[in-house]
């Protein structure tokens, strides 16, 4: 049996042999079943991010066959026929990603007309997981490569040493990890914006690992003792959780995993509470030997009404919702800076390397890091901060709290409506969320340290010239859609550790001249000597 649950934290699917089971959650009441042919091995089942649909993956011994479904009904919004031996090892964003053989495709699941397009990966993909916004990780040729869905583009490579060749893959914007083939007992943490790596004991192998949506947790089922454990990719640690586990998953993008006991009824568990059995319903009914049902909802409803009568339980009292908080050294932090700023107690703040990051990329002045952490601290916690709070947290000194000090002119600082908070573009950093500006593509060698020009025609599109860009000048982020709000990417390129992409066509209207570290595209090698740049390389079809 094996679990799947969608980012929107409202369902959770069970896949065993004939069916896959899709549950409410908190409640865990059946909302569907789907009817599959042949065993759970040969079945992979997703739920697409955004919308709740799942793709289901279904192979027979001369086909396979893709179905995009609504759970609710249910009903079969698409299908596509792929080859025999076909597998989906991930989805990310509203895209699956498909194999066959030596051929990678993606597959809009949100299209009218189901299709798989291949993407121009170089060489066989052993392993491959979501990232997150529609790319994909993939472990090829001894390297880690991240491929955009939307584009087929490839992004950021990894190269070491020694060839990878990793069981589990996955990561985000701050950091890549893998679980070596030869030692699935280890994980490997690679810290992007350092280039340094470090390992994490897991104590035995790997069976399945289920990442969290910030990629910065996961949840990893022992293969010797089918114990789950929680990894914190971050801190370094790892937490049993619990023991005779059959499978275990994330729901939604909070603290909250659903495991399922090898003997016992489905369990909704969040990290910093105290385990609680949900009385779940119990695996559906044996099946006749006879060809498991299609996907169709003739006669489906009334299987299910007397699958409920027969199988559900009444339960005392409901289970509580998912929760959001975030265990560790973020609800330290919370509770420090609300004591401090609202109630003006004089107390230690954690140390934070993440924290500690983002004032050095600022180049914040060491004075100025307590009350960054606080004003990070007040947005865990729900607190607005007002600029009394902030001037008595630093000794009656208003310099800050009016935003005529340090933190406004490093672009951390933002005071709205009689409030001071950090920007968005910092917060979305400490919250390891995606940035909010554009899309990171990252190069093998770091990222430029300078501005630089890179002479491109003006009709290539922004995903392109960040692909090609990447390959040239390092790690780029790559503006999202127009306008483009160019401080506000510069700001977030610095917080990441990356370049701005500069399309100066666009961006001279509103800058009046280039950031100091940028790749900045010019349409003529002119344009860059006005700016004083040096032509890295040019466009070539």
């Amino acid at each position: 049996m094996r679990i799947a649950a969608d980012l929107r934290g409202t369902s959770v699917a069970l896949v065993q042999p004939g069916c896959v089971l899709v549950l409410d959650v908190p409640s865990l009441e059946p909302k569907t079943e789907l009817g599959i042919p042949g065993d759970s091995d040969d079945t992979d089942v997703a739920f697409i991010d955004a919308t709740g649909r799942l793709a289901v993956l279904g192979r027979a011994p001369t086909s396979t066959t893709l179905h995009v479904v609504d759970p609710i009904g249910p009903t079969i919004l698409g299908k596509l026929d792929l080859r025999a031996g076909a597998r989906m090892p991930a989805v990310s964003g509203d895209h699956a990603l498909v194999i066959a053989g030596t051929t990678v495709s993606v597959v809009d699941a949100t299209a009218a007309d189901v299709t798989a397009t291949a993407i121009p990966v170089r060489g066989q993909v052993t392993v491959a997981a979501g990232v997150g916004n529609s790319q994909f990780l993939l472990a090829v040729g001894g390297a880690l490569e991240e491929w955009d869905a939307r584009t087929r583009t490839p992004g950021r490579r990894l190269r070491l040493d020694q060839p990878l060749d990793p069981v589990f893959v996955g990561g985000n914007a701050r950091h890549l990890w893998t679980i070596p083939r030869r030692q699935a007992d280890a994980i490997d943490v690679i810290v992007l914006a350092s280039r340094t790596s470090r390992r994490i004991e897991l104590g035995e192998p790997a069976l399945r690992v289920d990442a969290h949506a910030d990629g910065a947790l996961l949840a990893v089922l022992g293969a010797e003792t089918r114990t789950a454990y929680v990894v914190d990719l971050t801190r370094g640690t790892v937490e049993r959780i619990a023991e005779h586990v059959a499978d275990v998953a994330w729901i939604g993008r909070g603290a909250t995993l659903a495991i399922k006991p090898t003997d016992g009824a489905l369990e909704l568990r969040t990290l910093g509470e105290p385990a609680k059995a949900v009385s779940a319903p119990a695996p559906a009914p044996a099946r006749p030997a006879a060809p498991p049902p299609k996907l169709t909802r003739d006669g489906l409803s009334d299987r299910l009404a007397a699958w409920r009568a027969k199988h559900t339980k009444p339960r005392d009292a409901a289970p509580s919702p998912v929760a959001s908080a975030e265990a560790g050294w973020r609800t330290e932090l919370a509770t420090a800076a609300r004591a401090v700023l609202a109630a003006g107690e004089t107390r230690e703040l954690p140390e934070v390397e993440l924290i500690a990051t983002a004032a050095r990329r600022l180049e914040l002045p060491e004075g100025l890091h307590r009350a960054f952490a606080l004003l990070y601290g007040a947005h865990l916690a729900g607190h607005r901060t007002s600029p009394a709070e902030l001037a008595r947290a630093l000794h009656d000194d208003w310099t800050e709290a009016l935003g005529a000090g340090g933190l406004a002119a490093a672009g951390a600082l933002r005071i709205r409506e009689g409030r001071v908070g950090l920007h968005r573009e910092v917060l979305a950093f400490l919250d390891e969320r995606p940035p909010l500006t554009g899309t990171v593509f990252g190069g093998d060698d770091g990222a430029t340290s300078s501005a630089v020009a890179l002479v491109a025609p003006p009709s290539i599109e922004a995903r392109r010239l960040g692909a090609w860009a990447a390959s040239i000048a390092g790690a780029v982020l790559v503006p999202d859609g127009a306008p483009v709000p160019w401080r506000r990417l510069a700001r977030e390129a610095r917080l990441r550790g990356v370049a701005p992409l500069v399309i100066w066509a666009s961006a001279a209207a509103v800058l009046a001249a280039p950031p100091a570290v940028a790749a900045v595209v010019v349409e003529r090698p002119a344009v860059a000597d006005e700016l004083g740049l040096s032509v890295l390389a040019t466009w070539r079809d």
